[in-house]
């Protein structure tokens, strides 16, 4: 149990997993390897990606040709491209949405599923999703992620602060869990 807590702790503060954005490991992963190869994050390195696709927009291009006419390979890489685009476009409607509710539960919202927990006890089991939170931690993750402070500590403090407050995150989870 501790191997599995001290690993999704290790992804929560990379970046690799983030349930307040909707980033799973795949996303996270993705978005690890267009930083590592293009030093730049999502929106600046989705045309970059785009363009390192074409491996995998060649059986695309088999499929769109064979069943919707498109020749070669171009017709396999619009569709790759399209299917991609939507995928991040989505992602960006959740975080937007799950920023909305935030903003109107005053970032009292599960950690795990984004259900309002406003008005419920300090610390207690989510109803939607079943898992533990605590409503302080759980809204300063959400603020500091969709309402930042004016200033900006340093980021060792940063990373400390958000290594401190999701090991909180995960114990609370795992406590119902364990009890």
């Amino acid at each position: 149990m501790k191997k599995r807590r001290k690993r999704e702790l290790r992804q929560l503060v990379s970046g690799v997993r983030d349930p307040r954005r909707g980033i799973g490991l795949l996303r996270g992963n993705l978005r690890q390897l267009v930083h590592a190869f293009f030093a730049t994050m999502d929106e600046a390195g989705i045309g970059l990606l785009i363009l390192i696709s074409f491996p995998i927009s060649v059986p695309l291009a088999i499929i769109g040709n064979s069943f919707w006419g498109m020749k070669g390979g171009l017709g396999g890489a619009i569709v790759g491209a399209v299917v991609f685009l939507a995928w991040i476009y989505k992602s960006v409607l959740f975080e937007e949405r799950v920023r909305l509710i935030g903003k109107e539960h005053d970032f009292t919202l599960c950690l795990w599923c984004q259900h309002p927990i406003a008005g419920l006890p300090k610390r207690g089991v989510c109803s939607e999703c079943g898992k533990g939170f605590d409503i302080q931690n759980s809204q300063k993750l959400y603020k500091a992620h969709f309402d930042p402070p004016a200033y900006s500590p340093a980021p060792k403090v940063t990373k400390y602060r958000t290594m401190r407050d999701w090991a909180r995150a995960l114990r609370e989870r795992d406590r119902v869990r364990d009890e």
